[in-house]
């Protein structure tokens, strides 16, 4: 029982490290357009492994290989919209943290008001049900 409490403990540490590893990459631009145009595109990305982190934020190995290729296309002098398309083609609208309001993705944008609500509703009806006792 030990050892498999110390296995588990050795695997959660080394995932947390995989996830928590320092982007040691450094992005040299040519100009500070460039530079800026880089930040701004990867704050409007969502890191697919953190889910709730933008990739300017995220550790994730995946992050940074998304910022790498960002980074690439951003030198190559691609547009930002290419660069947007790109991705979009790889991962699909869930890499946005903006996505657009489509058949894909109407559950993103309507779920929530659906869940708020149907709480309003069930809070409704209980209330009723104790103002009649």
């Amino acid at each position: 029982m030990r050892s498999i409490l110390l296995s588990l403990i050795l695997l959660f540490n080394f995932a947390l490290a995989e996830n928590t590893a320092p982007d040691n990459a450094v992005y040299a631009f040519n100009t500070e357009a460039q530079s800026a145009r880089f930040n701004d595109l990867i704050s409007q990305f969502r890191c697919l492994v953190c889910q709730n982190e933008s990739l300017a934020d995220s550790n994730a190995g995946l992050a940074s290989d998304l910022r790498q290729q960002i980074y690439l296309r951003v030198q190559q002098g691609q547009s930002d919209a290419d660069i947007r398309h790109y991705l979009i083609a790889r991962y699909g609208d869930y890499v946005l943290f903006k996505p657009p309001f489509t058949l894909n993705t109407s559950a993103l944008w309507i779920l929530p008001f659906l869940s708020v609500l149907a709480g309003l509703i069930f809070l409704c009806i209980k209330i009723q049900k104790r103002s009649r006792i």
